[in-house]
C-alpha cells in the first residue's frame, strides 16, 4: 500500500492552480500599472487639446479685431499663430490616434483577465472538494495501515517481505543494530558522502534518543506518532547548541523554546522512513510506520530561499572591498558574477576545472560536470553546459581562464581546497559574513539566490519552463520533453542566457585585472 503524498487527490492540481494564481497576480499588477499609464498619458493629452483650445478662442477673437480695425501687421502676426497652433495639432494627433489603439487593447485584456479569475475561482472550488476527498484517503489509509499493525501483533509473528536476500539478522533486532546495519550499507555501497553519513547518523541517533531502544518489529504507527508529536515541539539545533547539552528531551521541551521549521521536521522524518524501507528491503521487518508521514509546511517553496532585489545585487557588488579583494582571492570576485549570470550552485561554480571552459561553434561554454577529483553533481540532470554571457566575458572571465592555464593551474579557484561538503565551503562562509556586512541580514537571501535570481528574471520574460531547467539543470519531468526530447543546442541556450540583464548593476565594475 502505497504511502506517498504523491497518491493523493488532487496533489498536482492544488500546485498547478497556485501557479496560475501567481500568474494571474503578475499580469493583473502589470495591466494596473498599464492602465495608471494610459491614464496619465490621457491627462496630458487633455490638457494640452484644452491649451490648444484656449489658444483658439483667442485666435478667432483676435482675428475678429484685425478685420475691424484693418491692422495689417496684426494680421501677419495672426497667421504666424494659426500656423502654430496647427503644428501643435498635428503632431497631437498619432497620440490621440495611438490611445484610442491602447484603450482597445486595455478593453480586451480586462475582458482576458475577467475570464482568467473566473477559472481560478472554479479550480478553487475544486480544490477544497479535492482536499476533503484527501483528508478522506489519509483517514482511511491510517486505519488500514494501524489495523494491519495491529493483526500483525496479534499474530505475534512478522512475515518477512518476498525477494528479500541477504539477511544474516534475525527479525526483531533491536533498532540500534538495524541502524549500524543500515549506515555500515549505505557506506559501502557509496550511497552517501561523508557529509551524509553525518547527518543521518545524528538524525537516527536523536530518534533513538527519543524511542528508547526497542525492536524493530514492535515499532509501529502508535510509536511513530508519538514521536512524530515530540519532534514537531523540539527547537532546531538540539545537538549543536550548548543550551541543551547534557539535557534530556524532556528537560529539552520543558524549555518550550521556538520548535524547529517544518523543512527540518521533514528532513527526519524522511531519513526515519529511508530506514525502514530499507530495513523492509532486507527483511528486518515487513512495515514502514514512517512512510509519507511528513507535516505541510505553511511555506511555499519559493518562499523558503528568496532572490535578490535589485537594491541587494547593487549592495552586493557596488561594495569597494568587494572589487579590491578580486587579486588575492579570485572566488570572492568571480563566484558571485558567475552565479547571477548562469544560476548554477555554488558547489558547481566552486568545483570548475579549467578544461570545463571550451568552445563550439563560436560560442563559448561552461560544462558543469562530476568529472575530476572532488567533483559532484547534486542530480543528474546537473550535468549540463552553459554558454557564457556576454557581460562575463567583458568582465575578462575568459581572459583569466587563459591567464591560469599559462601557470600551470587545473582549476578555476586553486585557491579553495577540497573539503567535506565539496570546494564551496569557503564560498559558502565567506558569503554568509560578507552579504551581512552589506546589509542584507534577511535569513532567505543565501548565495543560493543567486539561482533563485536567475530564474525568477527568466520566468517574468516568459522564457519556457523547459529552457529555464535546462539551464540551471532541473530534471524536467514532461514525457514530450524530458524523456524524448534532446538537449537544446548551445545556440538557444545563448539566447535564454542574454535574457539575463543585470547592466544596471554590473555595468560599473571594471574588468577583472589581478593588479
Amino acid at each position: 500500500m502505497s504511502t506517498s503524498d504523491k497518491g493523493l487527490p488532487g496533489s498536482g492540481f492544488a500546485a498547478e492552480l497556485q501557479l496560475q494564481r501567481d500568474i494571474f497576480a503578475r499580469e493583473l499588477s502589470t495591466f494596473v500599472d498599464t492602465t495608471l499609464k494610459q491614464d496619465d498619458a490621457a491627462e496630458a493629452v487633455q490638457a494640452e487639446l484644452s491649451e490648444l483650445k484656449v489658444a483658439q478662442d483667442a485666435l478667432e477673437t483676435l482675428t475678429e479685431h484685425a478685420q475691424a480695425t484693418g491692422d495689417v501687421a496684426l494680421g501677419d502676426e495672426l497667421v504666424a499663430f494659426a500656423n502654430a497652433i496647427d503644428a501643435r495639432m498635428a503632431a497631437l494627433l498619432p497620440k490621440i490616434m495611438l490611445l484610442t489603439d491602447k484603450e482597445g487593447a486595455v478593453e480586451h485584456r480586462a475582458h482576458s483577465l475577467a475570464r482568467s479569475a473566473f477559472g481560478i475561482a472554479l479550480g478553487t472550488e475544486h480544490v477544497k472538494v479535492l482536499e476533503a476527498q484527501a483528508t478522506r484517503f489519509e483517514q482511511e489509509r491510517d486505519y488500514l495501515a494501524d489495523f494491519t499493525a495491529r493483526a500483525i501483533k496479534a499474530a505475534g509473528t512478522v512475515p518477512v517481505s518476498v525477494g528479500a536476500t541477504g539477511n544474516t539478522t534475525a527479525p526483531g533486532e533491536p533498532l540500534s543494530a538495524v541502524i549500524e546495519a543500515y549506515c555500515a550499507n549505505q557506506n559501502a555501497e557509496s550511497c552517501w558522502t561523508a557529509k551524509t553519513d553525518t547527518e543521518n547518523r545524528a538524525i537516527l541517533a536523536q530518534w533513538l534518543n527519543i524511542v528508547g531502544d526497542q525492536s524493530i518489529t514492535g515499532y509501529g504507527y502508535e510509536q511513530h506518532r508519538a514521536y512524530k508529536a515530540t519532534l514537531q515541539r523540539l527547537p532546531p539545533n538540539i545537538n549543536k547548541s550548548p543550551r541543551y547539552r547534557g539535557k534530556s528531551i524532556d528537560e529539552v521541551l520543558a524549555l518550550a523554546d521556538q520548535p524547529a521549521a517544518p523543512n527540518t521536521v521533514n528532513k527526519n522524518l524522511t531519513r526515519i522512513s529511508a530506514l525502514f524501507r530499507w530495513a523492509v528491503e532486507y527483511g528486518y521487518t515487513s512495515l514502514n510506520p514512517a512512510g509519507g508521514m511528513t507535516i505541510k509546511n505553511p511555506k511555499r517553496a519559493n518562499e523558503e530561499r528568496q532572490a535578490f532585489s535589485d537594491d541587494d545585487l547593487i549592495k552586493l557588488f557596488h561594495r569597494e572591498d568587494y572589487r579590491r579583494e578580486r587579486a588575492t582571492l579570485p572566488h570572492r570576485y568571480w563566484a558571485p558574477l558567475i552565479a547571477l549570470f548562469t544560476g548554477a550552485r555554488q558547489n558547481e561554480i566552486a568545483q570548475l576545472h579549467l578544461a570545463d571552459f571550451y568552445e563550439v561553434d563560436g560560442i563559448p561554454l561552461i560544462s558543469i560536470n562530476d568529472q575530476g577529483e572532488g567533483k559532484r553533481l547534486k542530480t543528474k540532470a546537473g550535468k549540463r553546459t552553459i554558454p557564457v554571457h556576454a557581460e562575463l566575458v567583458r568582465l575578462g572571465l575568459l581572459r583569466y581562464v587563459d591567464e591560469l592555464r599559462t601557470t600551470n593551474e587545473t582549476r578555476l579557484f586553486p585557491e579553495l581546497p577540497l573539503q567535506r561538503d565539496g570546494y564551496g565551503q569557503k564560498v559558502s562562509k565567506w558569503f554568509q559574513r560578507y552579504r551581512r556586512q552589506c546589509g542584507i541580514s534577511d535569513n532567505g537571501k543565501v548565495f543560493h539566490s543567486f539561482r533563485h535570481t536567475v530564474i525568477d528574471r527568466l520566468k517574468q520574460a516568459d522564457v519556457p519552463k523547459e529552457k529555464i531547467a535546462a539551464l540551471v539543470g532541473h530534471e524536467d519531468d514532461s514525457v514530450t520533453f524530458g524523456r524524448y526530447g534532446k538537449d537544446f543546442s548551445s545556440a538557444i541556450m545563448r539566447e535564454v542566457v542574454a535574457v539575463l540583464d543585470f547592466a544596471h548593476v554590473t555595468g560599473v565594475i571594471a574588468p577583472y585585472s589581478r593588479n
